[in-house]
Formats: C-alpha cells, sequence, structure tokens
C-alpha cells in the first residue's frame, strides 16, 4: 500500500516521464551518493538559538512544528506520503532548527541520531567520524525566502556543538551539486562515494574511500 501512494504521489508532483525513470533505476540501474564529515567546534562563547538572520528567527524545532515541516519539505528530499514523513521527522526534531519569519515556517534543517554500522557507508567513513555524531537527514529553505540555506545550517550546527556534539555526516546524491557545494561551504571533508546497483529489486551496496575502494 505504501508503495502504491508513494507511486502515485511521485506521479503528481514530478510527472510519468521522470516517475518512471525513478522506477526502472530502482529495478535496473544504479545510485551513487557522496558522503561528507563535518566536524563541530563548540564556541568559546555560550551559544543558544534563538537567533536573527535576515528578518528570520532560527529556532530549536518543536513537536508541534512536524505538521508545518513535513507538509513545506520538497518532494526531492521525501518521495513518500505525509504521514511517513511526520513519522521519519518525529525520530529527529529534538536536535533540529527551523527558520521562522513572523509565523510562517521558510525552512528547516533536521538530524538523526544514527551514525553507526546501519549505514552503508559506516565502515569506510568510520575513521574520520567524532562521536557523538549526527546525520544530517534533511535541510530546506522556501524559495524566495531571505534567510539563507548557509545562515540557517551553520545556526543549527552551532547549536550541536553546544549539545556536545563532535561531527555531522551528510551522505549526498551525486550530481547534487548545490548541496555538495553546501557541504565544503560547510567545512566538510568527502570521504566516501557509495554506488547502490538495482537488479530486478535486488540490492547491492558498495563503498569506497576517497582514495580506494572497499566493498561492504
Amino acid at each position: 500500500m505504501l508503495l502504491l501512494r508513494s507511486f502515485l504521489l511521485a506521479l503528481r508532483e514530478e510527472g510519468p516521464r521522470l516517475t518512471a525513470e525513478r522506477i526502472w533505476t530502482r529495478l535496473f540501474g544504479t545510485e551513487e551518493y557522496v558522503v561528507f564529515i563535518r566536524p563541530l567546534e563548540a564556541a568559546a562563547e555560550p551559544f543558544t538559538l534563538p537567533v536573527e538572520i535576515k528578518g528570520a528567527t532560527v529556532r530549536p524545532m518543536r513537536e508541534e512544528d512536524i505538521d508545518t515541516v513535513a507538509r513545506l519539505m520538497p518532494f526531492s528530499l521525501s518521495r513518500m506520503p505525509l504521514a511517513e514523513r511526520r513519522a521519519s521527522l518525529a525520530r529527529g526534531w529534538r536536535e533540529s532548527a527551523v527558520a521562522q519569519c513572523g509565523e510562517r515556517l521558510v525552512g528547516a534543517v533536521w538530524y538523526l541520531d544514527s551514525v553507526g554500522p546501519n549505514q552503508p557507508f559506516y565502515a569506510v567513513a568510520k575513521p574520520y567520524i567524532r562521536e557523538p555524531a549526527r546525520l544530517t537527514a534533511g535541510m530546506f529553505v522556501i524559495p524566495g525566502e531571505k534567510v539563507g540555506s548557509w545562515a540557517m545550517v551553520n545556526a543549527a550546527s552551532q547549536r550541536l556543538a553546544a549539545l556536545g556534539v563532535r561531527c555531522t555526516v551528510s551522505a549526498v546524491r551525486a550530481g547534487n551539486k548545490a548541496s555538495m557545494i553546501m557541504s565544503r561551504m560547510h567545512n566538510g571533508t568527502l570521504v566516501a562515494r557509495v554506488s547502490i546497483r538495482y537488479r530486478f529489486g535486488r540490492r547491492t551496496t558498495h563503498a569506497e574511500p576517497a582514495s580506494g575502494r572497499a566493498e561492504i
């Protein structure tokens, strides 16, 4: 049932051509990701949210924000129906942040405490990971809003550092140049590449360090 709902949502949001291409990839194609590690250092002066950035307030995400963030989330970040988006956010809102203009939420960044052997890149990235670590699960700013993605993520990262988190890990789809540039701008280091090969529904995952190759 979930697959059917996701398929119908994809048809509505992306149209039949892109939906067909995505289904083909999941049957016979390959998806590729790059993994960035960003070290975090707590500031000498105590840092807390909220902060004001270009007329927007960046503040901690609250439980009551989950429905709004799930609804505003771009389809490219999650192709799941709204209920599944809510469930995913419910697992990671406590250390996350939103940007708010007046009464409107205009952006969000959220993290998961799930950096470990369950991640396909973990064996390769482990030497670079400083615990405790957080996985960057998603980030967006509504187009046209003045608060920049960089500033919002920077404020959220400073809060994580103040809470004792020592690094963030981001898995970025290869070809997503904007996200890769964002990772570089935040002093992220490329540590691994991941390829996921699909053949008739069977999935094979390979990870390679930035300077070599390892199979997992």
